[in-house]
């Protein structure tokens, strides 16, 4: 269940504005700067390569992050409970130009936890739907009284060498495939999900070729990948950008493969496997169906409001069909502040039956299966520097299908060139039913770049 740190979390490649010049790389002119390809880490890569590396060929720089945690989450009696943890974070990025025209860029992290790092399924899936679950199948008790451990991990985020190919450039190896326009959601994207308190935070690679053509004032994006390291579940697609007047529009089509786990009506098969001395959590069946997303994404910047709009339809041959669709906006006011709103519409997702949810339904997003739980979202935010080097914001999060929101607030303070303090804390609000409603949660983030 990789992702019930995002339900506890208040669920949940970092978003970077991309600047690559592939002419300029191709001909081995200038700096190729990592961020333009969208990999975050290495967005803070030193501008002068000799003063972090071993000559112009080699750059070697990273980010350290410690972040305290302060969760809090209702249980089955609706007492609150409380989980404090400290997790420390080393990233190592490095840079390689192994000759005039072919780079190579890799990082790794480690990742190590303290504390109360353990959180029961009890705080995350609300108890009226545990209760219709056991009413109707007594046995899921037991797959129900199990535990999350965050686990000490070390992992190779990316790797992978950029090699121009006539006019083109094809990329191959782990890489940041982020896609799309969206803030907080990305309806054409189909390798990465975002946290909702945190969207530009960067997501591990995938494993990909890509080819990127350019097409006079246009680009084509050619990309073939494996997301789940697996052969049979490769994903294939292509994104078209181009400009057109003052907008910006890409149009992207990719073929992949989605999952659903049905655990409602999984006991009788985990139970032969448990009798067979079998994994029973390799008895609960998943369909695995064809997909084939059309949509792609609009970008105006217009007197100082940037629009954005992006939109996906997915077809399955063999089940149900579904649109996801975003629009949001944002504006600098003169005084300063920022301005941003997002609407995401979520069509696969299950409606609320008799004011709660299935268990089917909370089990699928919290082993990534569903993004969200409810059709209808809206995200809004304030931000304001309120002197040098000190930012304060506010944020929300409204899940408009059940009527529970998140409300976030923090404070930035960038106290020296590369090095951060972020202190948030955000509120979940709505009945115990309800999809965002259950939690609290606090971070103070320390974050330095080298």
């Amino acid at each position: 269940m990789r992702t019930l740190l995002t339900l506890l979390m208040v669920l949940a490649a970092p978003r970077w504005a991309s600047g690559f010049d592939e002419a300029a790389f191709i001909a081995g002119d200038g700096d190729s700067d990592a961020a333009g390809d969208g990999d975050a880490g290495s967005d803070n890569a030193p501008a002068d390569a000799s003063a972090s590396g071993t000559g112009e060929s080699l750059q070697f720089y990273g980010r350290f992050e410690n972040q305290g945690v302060l969760l809090m989450s209702r249980d089955h009696d609706n007492v609150w409970q409380k989980h404090v943890y400290d997790y420390l974070q080393l990233r190592l990025d490095m840079d390689a130009r192994l000759s005039k025209h072919i780079e190579l860029k890799s990082d790794v992290v480690g990742r190590l936890f303290a504390g109360d790092a353990s959180f029961p399924l009890e705080e995350v899936i609300p108890p009226g739907t545990v209760g219709r679950a056991l009413a109707q199948d007594a046995r899921l008790a037991g797959m129900l009284d199990t535990t999350y451990d965050f686990k000490n991990r070390a992992w190779l985020d990316n790797a992978y060498v950029k090699i121009p190919v006539g006019n083109f450039l094809l990329t191959v190896g782990k890489q940041p495939l982020g896609q799309g326009a969206g803030y907080v959601w990305n309806p054409t994207d189909i390798f990465i999900r975002k946290d909702l308190l945190d969207p530009t935070y960067e997501q591990e690679g995938i494993i990909a070729a890509r080819l990127d053509v350019p097409m006079g004032a246009a680009s084509l994006d050619l990309v073939v990948a494996s997301p789940e390291s697996d052969s049979d579940n490769w994903v294939g697609g292509a994104r078209l950008t181009f400009p057109l007047g003052p907008f910006q529009f890409s149009a992207v089509t990719y073929y992949s493969r989605t999952h659903q786990m049905d655990v409602e009506n999984a006991m009788d098969g985990v139970m032969t496997a448990v009798a067979a001395g079998q994994s029973p959590e390799d008895a609960i069946p998943v369909s695995d169906d064809r997909r084939v997303m059309a949509g792609g994404d609009v970008v105006l910047d217009v007197e100082g409001v940037r629009l954005w709009g992006e939109a996906a339809y997915n077809y399955l041959p063999e089940a149900k069909n579904w649109l996801e669709a975003v629009g949001g906006m944002e504006y600098f006011f003169p005084f300063e502040t920022h301005l941003m709103m997002e609407y995401f519409y979520y069509g696969r997702s299950p409606l609320p039956m008799a004011g709660s949810y299935s268990l089917n339904a909370w089990m699928n997003v919290l082993d990534g299966y569903l993004k969200m739980l409810g059709r209808h979202f809206l995200f809004e935010s304030l931000e304001h520097p309120v002197a040098d080097f000190w930012s304060l914001g506010i944020s929300s999060f409204q899940g408009l299908s059940d009527g529970s929101a998140i409300v976030q607030a923090d404070i930035k303070w960038d106290f020296a060139q590369d090095a951060q303090l972020w202190l948030m804390a955000a509120r979940g609000f709505g009945g115990r039913e309800d999809f965002l409603s259950n939690s609290f949660q606090s971070w103070l983030r320390l974050t330095c770049y080298y």
